[in-house]
């Protein structure tokens, strides 16, 4: 596998967790855990497949904070791919009416 897909599957997963959470109480402070370790363990995957360290490779591809991975397609087009991270991410505001009781009303019943 080739940097691009190694992010790409990080990416996908992190944020794949964060929109399964995304309704729950305190989500993106239980969140920033989880996905810190995830980022060091992409990091780490990195660093194994370079055969280099993770302070080496964290500090290689960053545009300003964010980890970046830049390749280019067969048209010669330069490409940048950047890692989930918890501080872009918005979770979706809850719906008023998701846990309204429904008005069934009453049906007359005729006796035959």
């Amino acid at each position: 596998m080739d940097d691009e897909e190694i992010l790409l599957a990080y990416h996908a997963e992190m944020q794949g967790l964060a929109n399964y959470y995304a309704l729950a109480t305190g989500a993106k402070k239980g969140l920033s855990k989880l996905l810190y370790i995830a980022e060091v363990s992409c990091l780490k995957t990195l660093a194994a497949q370079h055969q280099s360290t993770v302070r080496k490779m964290a500090a290689k591809p960053r545009h300003g904070r964010d980890f970046v991975v830049t390749t280019t397609t067969k048209e010669g087009k330069t490409r940048r791919y950047t890692l989930f991270k918890l501080r872009n991410w918005q979770p979706p505001k809850p719906k008023e009416e998701a846990d309204n009781i429904p008005h069934t009303g009453d049906i007359p019943c005729q006796q035959a």
